[in-house]
């Protein structure tokens, strides 16, 4: 999920500056107001004012949210204060990357929605807001849950009256479309995304100030559509798209809002993202299935290096506030070193090659910052395929065995495919280590059954040929 959302501007946020003309004529000048409901509400203004900054500052967040925090659960008889203080404060963790800490916050938002009759300052089209943030927070930790609640979800947008621009209707699709693209569900994916596109293109936003973001959101998830079903160059195109659109709005690179690094984010997921093709032919035969590696695709490798190699924009990420995106980008640049060094490229580039006799302290670092305040399964299990190999290099054998099974019981948990079969390769390679030949060979049987399927996810996508065709020649300039 996750990170590819302009958490800054996500849910159109009225302007900090018009909340505050709502406040009574004869209160505006005081000091002191005589009802604490007003303190409350011009302190949530203020908490809402700091999270339109493009680039937000973790010591002065935290103190004001925590304060306007224990503020807000002084005054019971106002749950529509306490509604709009929680959608602020999830906001802004999921920018801090503190997706654990924001879990409670969605439960109690929903949970209020459901039971309040109070009047409250979320206009209409937001009443399905506290079903998306919780969707969006759970999706980290069980999204195969999560695609149980996300049908709900569809069918009461549906329903509900479109704001212009449809800003919320385009954040529930795109967090469910990444949760189709996660489980290789490529089919109902260009369904979705289809939909996305006619609605970036509308008039309403391209004129807005979240157009651009958008954008780069779409390419993201189009690249990510076009990696799956092995249309390289196309998926190549729709980085080089959203890259443009990220340098088009940053005006002195490294210094990237936040919603610019979660697309970056992004960039390197699909830049280092495993290539399962060729898949391999079903033998009528019956022959013993052979597992043979998948590695990163070369040229998207060397994107990823451009970006991996910016030591500037690494100071910029690691001196940040998202502890999300430093997890993911150090995921990302220990599968670009674990990419590149399968693929010969060893000595591509000297300046990357120092990092690599750090990359089992990085992984360690990476997978408990992921733990402790993210929480998201499919990332912790990304780490986990990484670090269970490097420790049997380092002579750890028994714990890089759990950590590999650990990994694939959440592989399976999520239904992702992809990877499952990452796993399996390493394990199929372990079981060879240890002289377990029969649990090999079991191995080699459901890996094989795991390419099976991935396969015909992909035929069935390819079937929708004129949605496939016109997802993959989807350019930016036609949104402008």
């Amino acid at each position: 999920m996750e990170g590819e959302q302009n958490h800054a501007k996500t849910y159109r946020l009225p302007d900090a500056a018009r909340i505050l003309q709502r406040v009574p004529h004869q209160q505006r000048g005081s000091t002191s107001l005589p009802f604490p409901r007003h303190e409350l509400w011009l302190l949530e203004v203020l908490c809402h004012s700091l999270l339109e900054q493009s680039v937000i500052s973790t010591d002065d967040s935290s103190k004001l949210f925590s304060f306007c925090d224990t503020f807000s659960t002084q005054h019971p008889s106002r749950p529509d204060l306490r509604m709009y203080f929680l959608v602020l404060h999830i906001l802004l963790l999921f920018r801090t990357g503190d997706v654990i800490r924001a879990r409670p916050l969605a439960d109690e938002l929903l949970a209020l929605s459901q039971v309040t009759t109070h009047p409250h300052l979320m206009p209409p089209s937001w009443r399905q807001l506290p079903a998306l943030l919780h969707l969006q927070v759970h999706s980290y930790y069980n999204p195969t849950a999560s695609m149980t609640l996300s049908s709900a979800l569809l069918s009461s947008l549906q329903t509900e009256p479109r704001d212009a621009p449809p800003f919320l209707w385009f954040d529930a699709h795109l967090t469910i479309c990444h949760l189709l693209e996660a489980q290789s569900r490529f089919g109902e994916l260009a369904t979705l995304a289809s939909e996305l596109v006619q609605v970036v293109e509308l008039p309403s936003v391209a004129q807005s100030a979240r157009s651009s973001s958008m954008c780069t959101a779409v390419h993201i998830l189009l690249a990510k559509y076009a990696h799956g079903l092995n249309c390289m160059d196309d998926a190549i195109n729709h980085v080089n798209a959203a890259f443009a659109l990220i340098l088009a709005n940053t005006p002195q690179w490294p210094q990237l809002s936040d919603a610019n690094l979660a697309h970056m984010m992004g960039l390197l997921d699909v830049s280092t993202a495993l290539s399962c093709f060729p898949l391999p032919k079903t033998d009528p035969g019956g022959a013993v299935p052979s597992v043979h590696p998948y590695f990163p695709d070369e040229n998207l490798l060397e994107f990823a290096a451009g970006v991996l190699r910016d030591v500037n924009l690494r100071a910029v990420i690691y001196n940040g506030p998202s502890k999300e995106i430093r997890a993911k980008y150090d995921l990302y640049l220990c599968k670009w070193l674990w990419g590149t060094q399968c693929l010969g490229q060893v000595g591509t580039y000297p300046d990357m090659d120092t990092l690599r006799s750090y990359m089992l302290s990085m992984l360690q670092d990476c997978l408990e910052l992921a733990t402790t305040s993210i929480n998201c399964s499919n990332i912790s299990a990304e780490i986990m395929v990484l670090f269970g190999p490097k420790l049997v290099e380092y002579g750890r054998l028994q714990d890089g065995d759990k950590t590999l099974t650990n990994a694939l019981k959440i592989a399976i948990h999520t239904k992702n495919l992809k990877l499952q079969v990452q796993i399996m390769i390493e394990v199929h390679a372990l079981c060879g280590r240890k002289d377990q030949f029969k649990s090999q060979s079991v191995v080699a049987e459901k890996f094989a059954k795991k390419l099976e399927s991935l396969g015909r996810k992909v035929d069935r996508a390819l079937e929708n040929h004129a949605v496939h065709a016109h997802l993959l020649a989807w350019k930016v300039h036609e949104t402008t």
